[in-house]
């Protein structure tokens, strides 16, 4: 009788560090209060400082962030606004499907490259082979006053659209266009 007792009460513990765990989990992924506590949790185990000056939505569904600043010993990249609408549950079909992407306001600082190299042909261009393990799939994206700093060479980008998806090892740009 005692060892029944003892069988019920594990079981029912287990059952409770479950629910526990999966209630804590749910809550950190679909809440904007999970999502802060989840970045701070996170950002001490990322190579560089993350910083970010609001965040609205939760990682389980859409999300704005602005103020986005990422930094370590050889980039900086600011951002002042993200705007991510995508369907999360698709990762079960092993396909990351991003609706609707929005990027305002980048700004990316590289070193200076060391040396002088000689600026070779630039065709043929041949891409590497990648093989992703799942599908991706983006619906409408937008980029705008995108900078890239390099030195004292700086290059701006006003506005670029991206619509594409792979299918197998096939990437399948349906509009793509940079002004």
């Amino acid at each position: 009788m005692m060892f029944w007792r003892w069988v019920k009460r594990t079981i029912y513990s287990l059952v409770a560090l479950l629910l526990i765990v999966a209630t804590t989990l749910t809550v950190l992924l679909t809440t904007q209060f999970g999502a802060t506590i989840t970045l701070a949790v996170v950002n001490p185990f990322i190579p560089g400082k993350i910083h970010y000056e609001s965040m609205q939505g939760a990682f389980l569904r859409d999300f704005d962030m602005q103020g986005l600043q990422y930094e370590n010993d050889e980039i900086y990249v600011a951002i002042e606004e993200i705007n991510l609408r995508w369907r999360p549950w698709q990762l079960f079909r092993k396909q990351l499907h991003v609706r609707t992407l929005a990027v305002h306001g980048v700004v990316i600082h590289v070193p200076e490259s060391e040396g002088s190299a000689e600026p070779g042909p630039i065709f043929p261009i041949e891409l590497p082979d990648i093989h992703l393990p799942f599908e991706f799939r983006l619906d409408q994206s937008q980029l705008t006053n995108l900078q890239f700093v390099q030195g004292d060479n700086s290059t701006i980008i006003e506005r670029a659209l991206l619509r594409a998806r792979t299918r197998g090892d096939t990437l399948h740009l349906y509009a793509f266009s940079i002004t």
